[in-house]
């Protein structure tokens, strides 16, 4: 079977868009392996304290307070230009029409409602952070052997619990 020319251009020219892709693909996963492989973690996830915890509670609660502040700030502002453009139309049915500061409104409703989770994430990790903990410590013993005075090392479980 002859192929046309037109046909043969069309087989030539989607052979080389395959070509292309190939190599794109291979440029592509070799730009991207450097980052995976350096951004691995080498040193071991360290368990959770009683200060991160806390830290983590404290900017909850200030990213929280923001939140709730620019929102009401943002329904303050939206009010008060949806209230100037009511009166500037004048119509009984400005009020029900008139949609300028709704969208600055309804963000600022939204941004504080969005601050209610993050009040109740910094309660809990505050909560995390203030609660009994467990911990080996180095006690010590006196003793007196033989009319000596000394004291003894011995690892102890420690436990601590907040009521």
């Amino acid at each position: 079977m002859r192929r046309t020319r037109k046909q043969r251009h069309f087989l030539f020219l989607n052979h080389i868009k395959i070509l292309i892709m190939k190599k794109s693909i291979i440029y592509v996963l070799l730009l991207v392996l450097p980052f995976v492989t350096f951004s691995q973690s080498t040193t071991p996830d360290l368990p959770v304290v009683k200060t991160d915890y806390l830290k983590k509670s404290k900017n909850q609660k200030t990213a929280a307070w923001i939140m709730l502040c620019s929102g009401a700030t943002m329904v303050v502002v939206g009010s008060a230009v949806w209230s100037n453009a009511v009166e500037e139309d004048g119509s009984i049915l400005a009020p029900y029409t008139t949609t300028k500061g709704t969208g600055i409104t309804v963000a600022g409703l939204i941004t504080a409602a969005g601050s209610i989770p993050l009040f109740i994430m910094s309660s809990k990790n505050r909560k995390r952070g203030e609660a009994g903990s467990a911990f080996f410590k180095m006690e010590s013993l006196p003793e007196i052997p033989n009319g000596l005075f000394t004291g003894t090392s011995f690892p102890a479980f420690s436990m601590k619990i907040n009521l």
